[in-house]
């Protein structure tokens, strides 16, 4: 997975960018190898700061979120937030989509043998 850094307007420590980094990377557990790169975007302007991140998941889906606050630490712990729960919206809606097709099937089979058992005429018994 590549995780990209960039600012403008200012200037990260080595500190936030790291502190950054490690963020973005737990998000990764959620989507189970799934994210294949994360664009963090920061923009310094005093008071406040800007963070966006970009994640380009499995699946050509595209995961933004956002948060402005008047620190850098603040800021990445909402945006961070915020792709939690995008990214847990996201598995949970797969999954029941996934459900959802295996009921479909259920449901077809079940039609198709309720038809049969009217269809099917009754054995005279001689």
């Amino acid at each position: 997975m590549n995780i990209n850094i960039s600012t403008v307007h200012g200037e990260l420590t080595p500190h936030m960018k790291e502190y950054a980094l490690r963020k973005v990377r737990k998000i990764e557990r959620f989507l189970a190898g799934g994210m294949l790169e994360a664009q963090v975007n920061f923009s310094i302007k005093d008071p406040w700061v800007n963070a966006e991140a970009i994640l380009k998941v499995k699946n050509g889906g595209t995961v933004v979120a956002k948060a402005r606050e008047d620190d850098v630490f603040k800021a990445v712990d909402s945006m961070v937030d915020k792709l939690e729960r995008q990214v847990k919206h996201l598995k949970d809606r797969r999954s029941v989509n996934r459900k959802r097709a295996s009921q479909r099937v259920k449901s077809v089979m079940m039609d198709e043998t309720v038809r049969e058992s009217f269809t099917e005429e009754p054995q005279a018994e001689e």
